[in-house]
């Protein structure tokens, strides 16, 4: 680590939320803050870099910034240009070393370090990777417009359609036809049809926690929306475990859903049952923006 540097500042950005924190050279928090989300593929590059900017105020204020390397994890920073313009803009504000990435490299750090494993992302979107031999190996993440399985978004679509459809009758009768009712503040799930759409994935992705309430009173049509996205993550799991050839793999989970561990790790288990290899399926104990803390002590 260079001599001048003093301080560090982790950033972790995605789909609803970003994190900043800034610790000491003993990895003492300084300061903190909490903004919305940064995925440039939402908001477009401009207003991520207006809301980085805002963020690094807040936490860098009366502080040196020639004294603190940053990494920011930024989610969709992997699309295009992305990560070398997240880069550059970060360069350009003073800090001694800058650079920026995908959260997939902050959450590799947060799960993994520098071991061989799989890290499984499940937050607004969800996507599985590992690191085997010093290579990097990729299953699924191909955006809520194809496949965000087992991800926020998933799980709030699977409530919202569960709730409408059990509206006009099409589904099955459902605890999460009320339960969305009352969370979008309508008395028929139908009337916020306009909201939900000019919300897009951010708002949806707000109804997933009612699929886990929902499951935990015995909703049947819960319980299957919640296997079946669970059953996708086991299948990026198992097909990332296959490409890294091990008998035994290490699976570390991280994200927001992930607080919600004692429902989806016994399912997991299960979907993983059987398979030729063994799996040890955990929750990280680092949250990905001490991923981000780890890769600016390592620029």
């Amino acid at each position: 680590m260079a001599q001048n540097i003093k301080y560090y500042l982790g950033i972790d950005g995605g789909g609803t939320k970003t994190e900043f924190v800034l610790v000491d050279a003993k990895g003492e928090m300084l300061c903190s803050a909490l903004f919305g989300a940064s995925n440039p593929n939402d908001i477009g590059i401009d207003a991520t870099c207006v809301l980085l900017s805002e963020g690094i105020d807040k936490v860098t204020e009366g502080y040196d910034r020639a004294d603190i390397s940053v990494f920011a994890g930024i989610a969709g920073a992997a699309t295009g240009d992305h990560a070398s313009r997240i880069a550059d803009f970060l360069r350009s504000l003073g800090f001694a070393k800058a650079d920026a990435a995908s959260d997939v490299r902050s959450c590799l750090a947060a799960c993994l370090g520098d071991a061989d494993g799989i890290s499984v992302i499940m937050g607004t979107g969800s996507v599985a990777y590992a690191q085997c031999g010093g290579q990097l190996l990729r299953a699924g993440g191909y955006g809520y417009l194809l496949c965000d399985a087992g991800s926020g978004f998933a799980l709030g679509q699977g409530a919202i359609l569960a709730a409408l459809q059990a509206e006009d009758g099409s589904g099955a009768p459902t605890l999460l036809r009320d339960m969305v009712a009352d969370a979008c503040g309508h008395p028929c799930v139908l009337d916020a049809l306009s909201e939900f759409y000019r919300g897009g994935k951010t708002e949806i992705a707000r109804y997933a926690h009612l699929i886990f309430d929902a499951h935990e009173k015995g909703d049947a049509v819960a319980t299957e929306i919640l296997v079946r996205n669970m059953q996708a993550i086991a299948n990026l799991i198992r097909a990332i475990g296959a490409r890294m050839g091990k008998d035994h793999v290490r699976a570390v989970l991280c994200g927001g859903l992930t607080a919600k561990s004692d429902v989806i790790l016994p399912i997991l288990r299960d979907a993983l049952a059987g398979d030729a290899r063994e799996y040890s399926l955990s929750i990280s104990e680092a949250a990905p923006v001490q991923g981000a803390l780890y890769l600016a002590g390592k620029l």
